[in-house]
């Protein structure tokens, strides 16, 4: 969940920068059990990053050339995170959608579509309120399984995409539900997928 406008404090960072105040936070394990910390940095310069804090308290940016245009005062654009495997996935509907395996972060290959969140499930990433060349604020779109880098649907893959419509309005939030599957959230719904 992100959380509007924290500040977090480090000593050192790739530019100098001490003070972060960030809209999306995510504690990344891959395979082998290491563990990998990210901030993305919002309104405060530098602002539009994703930092990676380390166990010696400093920051390293970890964000892709160019950076990101998320954030601004009023903290409307955010990122979220998931895990697959090794490859953590950062999304914010305002740039591509990001992939790291290691070190820093770059746009994700396969033409996934830009997303508001990401959830990993059943061995595939879930992308829901997102924009594939239309804004689809009530839309899901999933990569094939055991994969990040195929997301066009087609007969030989099970990268799929859909709407939830019969409750109006877009889709607010979203998580991992506690017993499987992708909860999708609306004002006044809510939605549980699973992999069939």
């Amino acid at each position: 969940r992100p959380m509007y406008g924290k500040q977090a404090s480090w000593t050192g960072g790739a530019s100098g920068s001490t003070n972060v105040r960030y809209s999306g936070s995510f504690m990344a394990v891959n395979s082998s059990g290491t563990a990998r910390i990210f901030l993305a940095a919002s309104a405060t310069g530098p602002s539009g990053r994703i930092w990676e804090a380390s166990s010696a308290s400093t920051l390293t940016d970890r964000s892709r050339a160019g950076n990101y245009t998320a954030g601004g005062a009023n903290f409307s654009a955010f990122f979220s995170f998931c895990q697959l495997g090794d490859t953590t996935i950062a999304a914010n509907k305002s740039d591509a959608l990001q992939s790291a395996t290691s070190g820093a972060f770059a746009d994700t290959t396969g033409s996934p579509p830009k997303a508001k969140f990401a959830v990993a499930d059943q061995n595939q990433v879930v992308l829901l309120n997102y924009d594939g060349g239309t804004d689809t604020p009530d839309g899901w779109w999933c990569s094939d399984v055991g994969t990040t880098t195929t997301w066009t649907p087609s007969a030989s893959n099970e990268a799929k995409n859909g709407r939830l419509r019969d409750s109006g309005g877009a889709i607010t939030a979203a998580c991992a539900a506690p017993f499987g599957g992708v909860m999708a959230f609306k004002k006044n719904a809510c939605y549980i997928g699973t992999y069939e």
